[in-house]
């Protein structure tokens, strides 16, 4: 029977590590950041279920309360931890449901195992269904200060499923590891392969909420200020209205010159002419009528009196 369940690990776990590279991309944003490593190496190995072929790619799982705990010392704030793990996925393995996890961080207390903390007393908490494997996943949650802390993983899934851990070999002996309660060690390191990871200088929770001050106030002040006083004292901006409003008054000979065109078309000039010609044509034909008659009148006259003097 253990020959069995050897094989069958072997097949989950050949199967589970051709995912460790596919996942790669998840931590690629932290790899800048300062990182404290609880392990050397981070490799398939804390089982928290009993994994069992009964036939084929049918499978049996079972945990009861399995967890495994980590407890260190944060020397700088952060708010991500790196946890490579590996679960069943559905629609690979018989018989194998989602598992539903939890992952608790707590203030450490002296002498505590991971089962000594309640749920309730975490400074942060994540309920994960996890149903397949995440190699690089990263826990975020809010900025924790400098301390120690205990991170605790504990499967909830009590049948069908089930979640491995990684682990390493301990690089630090101020960490504690409670590995006690797993159902299954393949590798027999004793060290949770976590990574904790350090927020950059100038994240601590006190800078965002003096950050934002700093810019709001300059803005504020200057940036209002500025252009009110700009178009107040831009008198020119009222006087500018002003000058266009007086050259137009001043400016008659535009009214004039709109006026002269059509007077040096000869339209208007010529209708004057004209019309005064006109007016004046009847008077000089009355006069030439008279002047006519009167010579003609002494014509006449001259012809009779010479002729009379003939007779």
């Amino acid at each position: 029977m253990k020959k069995i369940i050897t094989i069958a690990l072997a097949v989950l776990i050949a199967i589970s590590m051709l995912s460790l590279t596919a996942m790669a991309a998840t931590m690629d944003d932290y790899e800048s950041y300062d990182k404290y490593e609880l392990t050397e190496g981070g490799e398939i190995g804390f089982w928290l279920a009993l994994v069992t072929n009964v036939g084929g790619n049918q499978w049996e799982c079972y945990s009861e309360d399995y967890y495994v705990a980590a407890t260190f010392t944060a020397e700088k704030p952060f708010s991500a931890i790196g946890i490579p793990f590996w679960s069943g996925d559905p629609n690979a393995f018989g018989g194998i449901v989602p598992c539903d996890v939890e992952f608790a961080l707590f203030k450490a207390v002296d002498n505590n195992y991971g089962e000594d903390y309640k749920s309730e007393d975490a400074v942060v908490l994540l309920n994960k269904t996890c149903d397949h494997d995440e190699t690089r996943f990263v826990w975020e949650f809010d900025q924790q200060p400098a301390g120690r802390y205990c991170l605790r993983i504990s499967q909830l899934t009590e049948e069908g499923a089930y979640i491995v851990i990684a682990q390493g070999e301990p690089v630090d002996d101020d960490a504690e590891f409670d590995v006690e309660s797993v159902a299954q060690n393949t590798l027999f390191q004793e060290g949770v392969a976590l990574t904790i990871y350090y927020d950059a200088e100038g994240t601590v929770p006190s800078d965002p909420t003096d950050v934002p001050a700093d810019p709001t106030e300059v803005p504020a002040t200057d940036v209002p200020v500025d252009p009110t006083e700009v178009p107040a004292t831009d008198v020119p901006a009222t006087d500018v209205p002003v000058e266009p409003t007086d050259i137009p008054a001043t400016d008659a000979p535009a009214t004039e010159k709109a006026a002269d065109p059509t007077t040096d078309s000869g339209s208007t000039d010529d209708t004057k002419t004209t019309d005064s010609d006109k007016k004046s044509f009847p008077t000089g034909a009355v006069i030439g009528i008279i002047a006519g008659a009167v010579v003609v009148a002494a014509v006449i006259a001259c012809i009779v009196i010479m002729s009379k003097k003939k007779k």
